[in-house]
């Protein structure tokens, strides 16, 4: 089968493509995100090219049929960062991805369609394992890690003390807080004063401490 018949696969990975066609889907892919988002002005194009690099980065594994999907439920509210006219960013990009594959690994992850806690056990100790592999590779994790936290918690394995749980969602919160500064253009200081005092009301904070709490909780293992 020729290149130009496999690469027709809307399932076929990004990875996969020959860089040549990887280029010229990219800028199919390009005016289709403009028009979604209704990109316009000098400043959004510049955005979009920066941010163009990310989709390849971030959806590395995925066939642009999942890549569309993700962007297109971002834009109808399906996911948890709120959608934003004429706005397409590289830290978008990332945070897109990120919520798409949380969702799709919880719908791959039902207990239902499992038949015994030992299965159960099974699952959840192989996803266990791909985080700790995702952190001594990166230093960080940069994987959905939300069930694996509380997989954990569940077990007694993460610290539960007063204290530590004030430090991390201060430390949460201060993430969040350079990661909305760097991602919106403000104009003034009531702006971002507006931000900074609703930043503890931000769903991404919860998320970010269970994160932080799993990186600690790698430390301590031996690697």
């Amino acid at each position: 089968m020729s290149n130009e018949l496999v690469i027709q696969h809307p399932q076929l990975p990004l990875r996969a493509y020959p860089k040549d066609k990887l280029q010229s889907e990219m800028d199919i892919f390009s005016k289709w995100i403009n028009d979604l988002l209704g990109l316009t002005g000098v400043d959004a194009a510049k955005r979009l090219l920066i941010a163009l690099p990310a989709v390849e980065k971030h959806f590395w594994s995925l066939g642009f049929q999942e890549v569309e999907k993700a962007f297109t439920m971002y834009v109808d509210g399906q996911l948890k960062t709120q959608p934003l006219p004429n706005y397409f960013t590289r830290i978008l990009v990332g945070q897109i991805f990120k919520e798409y594959k949380e969702q799709k690994t919880k719908k791959q992850m039902k207990y239902d369609n499992y038949t015994s806690p030992e299965e159960i056990d099974f699952i959840m100790s192989e996803a266990v394992d791909r985080i700790h592999k995702d952190y001594i590779q990166n230093k960080c994790i940069t994987e959905s890690c939300h069930h694996v936290y509380d997989h954990l918690f569940e077990q007694g394995k993460l610290p539960t003390e007063k204290e530590y749980k004030i430090d991390i969602f201060e430390r949460a919160c201060e993430i969040r807080e350079r990661e909305l500064m760097q991602e919106r253009h403000f104009h003034n200081k009531k702006q971002i004063d507006e931000v900074l005092n609703n930043i503890k009301k931000d769903g991404l904070v919860k998320n970010i401490a269970k994160k932080l709490v799993l990186e600690d909780y790698f430390k301590t293992l031996k690697q």
